[in-house]
């Protein structure tokens, strides 16, 4: 079903969006030149210092805000035991919040600037993680007992307490890690030298895949230690206070190229 997805939805851009116009490189001329621009970047990596620090830490909240995208759902059928219907209507739902977010988190980044829009949307994920992984059938925030299984209204779907709590408390997940997702890429664009703007969104890229293990790894590894989901979930947290942390130390201006 992605496969097909995929393909059908790409086709207006192949068919319909018009290309740039032909280089004079040869194919063999391009990858050569490419390769020797990324090993020019490289060897000046200390002169992109705040550039690398950035990519760093983006890859490993960007790890931890994946990984509650992934999880999230999980957890609720595990915890609540909600059916295909009921998640079903929470990843509708929660796409609509995203929306929202993604409006909320441009004015933001557009007045505040990226990296504070940044620190907001992980920082805030972080918190409704706590707050998250506190909601269980019998209680909640931790400390307050409720009777389980008693149904606070008709609705056939998210009757209890516990459960409505959860699906407000994803739908802000939904708006923040929208503006993460939306504010890093904005961020890369700030940063990096005009010149050079194609080859270090190549590395965004790369650094945006290249841990993508972590956060299911840690995930899993809680999981079956604790035996518990919610000690699973629960440690996405580590991957958003560290990146919160390297990000506090990014600077948010535009580097240039070590010849200028």
């Amino acid at each position: 079903m992605t496969a097909i997805w995929l393909l059908v939805f790409s086709l207006p851009l192949f068919l319909f969006t018009p290309d740039g116009k032909n280089a004079t490189f040869t194919v063999k001329q391009s990858v050569s030149q490419g390769l020797k621009e990324v090993w020019t970047t490289v060897r000046a990596v200390s002169h992109y210092s705040n550039v690398a620090l950035y990519l760093i830490a983006r890859m490993i909240f960007n790890d931890g805000l994946v990984g509650i995208l992934i999880f999230s759902g999980v957890y609720a059928a595990g915890t609540f035991g909600w059916d295909a219907i009921s998640l079903l209507i929470f990843g509708i739902v929660t796409s609509l919040s995203a929306a929202i977010g993604a409006v909320i988190g441009g004015f933001i980044d557009d007045r505040l600037g990226s990296k504070v829009a940044v620190l907001i949307a992980v920082g805030g994920t972080a918190f409704l993680l706590v707050v998250g992984v506190s909601l269980q059938p019998g209680s909640i925030l931790y400390f307050i007992d409720i009777n389980p299984g008693v149904a606070i209204w008709s609705f056939p779907y998210f009757q209890t307490l516990p459960e409505v709590l959860y699906f407000l408390n994803t739908q802000l997940f939904g708006m923040f890690i929208t503006v993460g997702f939306a504010s890093a890429r904005t961020m890369m664009a700030r940063i990096s030298p005009p010149e050079l703007v194609t080859q270090f969104f190549g590395l965004y890229a790369l650094s945006g895949t290249a841990t993508a293990f972590i956060a299911p790894l840690l995930v899993g590894f809680f999981t079956d230690f604790y035996e518990s989901q919610r000690a699973g979930l629960a440690s996405l947290i580590v991957l958003l206070v560290v990146g919160f942390v390297m990000m506090i130390f990014v600077k948010e201006e535009q580097a240039t190229r070590p010849d200028k």
